[in-house]
């Protein structure tokens, strides 16, 4: 059975790797498809398809876009097909898209710094000469909290995240994310599929559950990412269960995509430790289905 990956992330976000190196990380340990979803930016993408044909691995350029649906962040990823229209005709205008947006990225942490340096010896200043030491090329979260480790202030990422810099923690300041429709659209505009990621992670209650599924339908957001390691397999399970269920009422299909949410760092993280899926999935052919109807209900806008 073909192993696949439809979540890594590489330095182009908070990934240690370059796409080359996952790229080569991903051959060795035997995967057959992989994809590249660095968090709210497409500029890993020549990198990564460059090395995906040098070394011979069908890759998939992807985005994991950090959402707002009904109040809460949920991050939605996208999976592009490079050979369509919508992609090439409108990949540069999703560049420019998110360039837009982590100008709200930066201020959410120069916020998070700022008020982390009320307490603490820490500063904005000091937290970019470290970024620009380590070369980060887009500053997310988890650079606070390798920085807090920089400073002696925690021993971990989870304890950062966990007394410092998590959603309910003192030091959190909220950004306004891009509403979840919205980013779809952009996903959509280029042909590409869409899934909610992680989908256990955000606590939702069954009847939750049930309103975002009817709000994917309504969204077209085709699917989601259930298999992940932060869920527990009795999770995966039940959540099949769910999925399948919902399709046989409302006489839909919806994709259950995999991946490791590799960043190359930690067991946790592994790309060659998650093992608790392996799934057979044609993904070009999903990617073509979808990019082609996509740029006929656009009825050759795109192209």
């Amino acid at each position: 059975m073909s192993k696949i990956n439809y979540h890594l992330h590489s330095c182009f976000s908070d990934g240690k790797l370059s796409p080359e190196e996952i790229v080569i990380k991903a051959k060795k340990a035997g995967f057959s498809s992989i994809a590249l979803t660095d968090h709210n930016t497409v500029k890993g993408f020549p990198d990564f398809i460059k090395a995906c044909e040098n070394h011979g691995l069908l890759g998939f350029p992807g985005i994991e876009i950090s959402t707002d649906y009904l109040g809460d962040e949920v991050h939605l990823l996208g999976y592009f097909n490079v050979a369509s229209h919508a992609f090439q005709n409108n990949l540069e205008a999703l560049n420019e898209f998110m360039d837009k947006y982590s100008n709200v990225k930066v201020l959410q942490n120069k916020s998070m710094v700022d008020k982390l340096s009320e307490d603490f010896e820490v500063s904005w200043e000091d937290f970019l000469e470290f970024c620009e030491k380590l070369e980060i090329k887009n500053i997310n979260r988890v650079h606070i909290a390798n920085y807090l480790i920089d400073k002696n202030i925690v021993y971990s990422i989870p304890e950062a995240f966990d007394d410092f810099i998590g959603n309910n923690s003192n030091y959190y300041v909220k950004k306004k994310n891009i509403p979840i429709i919205k980013a779809a659209e952009l996903i959509h505009k280029l042909g590409g599929v869409s899934l909610v990621a992680h989908i256990g992670e955000y606590g939702f209650t069954d009847n939750q559950m049930l309103d975002l599924f009817y709000f994917c339908l309504m969204a077209k957001i085709e699917g989601f990412e259930v298999f992940h390691p932060s869920h527990s397999l009795d999770y995966e399970n039940n959540l099949l269960k769910t999925i399948s269920n919902f399709e046989k009422l409302n006489d839909v299909k919806l994709l259950v995509f995999v991946g490791s949410d590799f960043h190359g760092q930690g067991n946790f993280n592994s790309l060659t430790a998650f093992s608790s899926q392996e799934l057979t999935f044609d993904m070009e052919k999903t990617l073509l289905e979808y990019s082609e109807k996509m740029e006929i209900e656009l009825k050759g806008r795109l192209l």
